[in-house]
């Protein structure tokens, strides 16, 4: 009997100690499938995320550090970090090595820093926190984080200059608006004042209103045009550049007339891909400052040249007194204008044809040199083949 409840005693004890050891084992399977589940979505993360203890050693990286190309995860234990992102860099004052010695020190607060990298090219924002508890033996460690900012960080500078030719813009048209609703202003006060006129001074009066109002017209043609630039999704076509300079003559025909200008242009054109009515407004931008600037009477030279790089360069040769270097510095930033003694119309004109070209993936330039000939060439290259937009 005794032997009996010894034996009923012992699997008892025995049926315990399987059934803490299958309730053992069951809670540590789902600890490594939490864990497993954990590290899967830390391997996901965009953001690089290293272990490392108290001597800057990296314990554990996720899978991140595979994607930005800095090794394999399973190889990158003993390594600095500095090391891991750097392997030539010998030097040990890398900018991330006194944050990580300072952060190890607090290792008590969140601490972040942004750099920009040179090696890796990139903007980063460093985020240091400490982790609790034991990892791997170490009896302190701290999680780091690199997200990588670079997108944001050139967003951030995009729209900083975006501000910055806004203000400039602001200023410019308002400057460009003064002066001929400032004459509208000036010829109606004089009737009021003494009035009636006699009909030539009337006439003289309504020619000069009629000039302003279109130069205030050509002004607003050109705003809606900015926005459209910025704005419009367009398609692009191989072009049609000889049709789109003879339109650029026709409505430049008047002012033609009036300088006396001989225009020369090439037998053929070379092919280019764009958009028809913005490459158009180029060269009615380009041709009308021949006009006004060039020599008198203007004589006028069109080209194009086929490049090395698949671009094509068009450009428009005047027989003015040409640029200052540093007019020529200025001329295509954005809303400035190259002085009153040297322009007398508006500012826009010039900053739209860099909108416009940038866009179609092409560059616009110019080049002047007074001392080997007269005149200024303006030119703006496009691409030979088909181009996305550029935003």
């Amino acid at each position: 009997m005794k032997n009996e409840m010894k034996s009923d005693r012992l699997f008892a004890n025995v049926s315990e100690d399987t059934r803490l050891n299958q309730s053992f084992q069951a809670a540590f399977e789902k600890v490594e499938q939490a864990k497993r589940e954990w590290e899967s979505v830390i391997d996901a993360l965009p953001d690089l995320v290293c272990l490392i203890d108290d001597q800057g050693h990296l314990i554990r990286a996720n899978r991140t550090v595979e994607t930005w190309h800095l090794g394999q995860v399973v190889n990158v234990k003993g390594y600095r970090l500095h090391e891991l992102l750097h392997p030539h860099c010998v030097d040990p004052g890398c900018y991330l090595d006194p944050f990580l010695k300072q952060a190890l020190k607090q290792a008590s607060q969140l601490t972040q820093q942004e750099a920009f990298d040179p090696i890796l090219k990139r903007h980063i924002l460093v985020s240091i926190c400490p982790v609790n508890g034991r990892v791997h033996s170490v009896t302190r460690t701290v999680a780091v984080i690199m997200q990588d900012i670079t997108e944001r960080k050139k967003a951030e500078q995009e729209q900083e200059k975006l501000i910055q030719e806004l203000v400039a813009f602001a200023h410019t048209v308002a400057h460009d608006l003064r002066d001929p609703i400032g004459l509208i202003i000036g010829f109606a006060e004089l009737e009021q004042r003494h009035g009636v006129a006699s009909h030539d001074e009337l006439r003289q009066s309504f020619q000069v209103i009629a000039r302003v109002g279109r130069k205030m017209n050509n002004i607003i043609d050109e705003l809606l045009l900015l926005a459209g630039v910025c704005q419009t999704e367009v398609e692009i076509k191989p072009l049609d550049m000889a049709g789109i300079v003879a339109e650029a003559q026709h409505r430049l025909v008047d002012m033609i007339h009036e300088y006396q200008a001989t225009i020369i242009l090439p037998d053929t054109w070379p092919e280019a891909w764009g958009y028809a009515p913005w490459v158009e407004e180029v060269w009615m931008n380009y041709l009308s400052n021949a006009l006004k600037y060039g020599g008198r009477p203007p004589c006028i030279e069109l080209g194009a040249t086929v490049q090395a790089d698949r671009m094509v360069r068009f450009w428009v040769r005047d027989n003015g007194p040409g640029l200052t270097p540093e007019e020529q510095n200025r001329v295509f930033t954005p809303f400035t204008r190259l002085g009153q003694a040297r322009t007398t119309g508006h500012g826009l004109g010039l900053s739209i044809v860099r909108r416009i070209v940038e866009k179609l993936g092409g560059q616009v330039g110019v080049e002047s040199d007074a001392a080997l000939r007269p005149g200024s060439v303006f030119y703006f290259a496009l691409p030979d083949r088909y181009t996305p937009l550029r935003e």
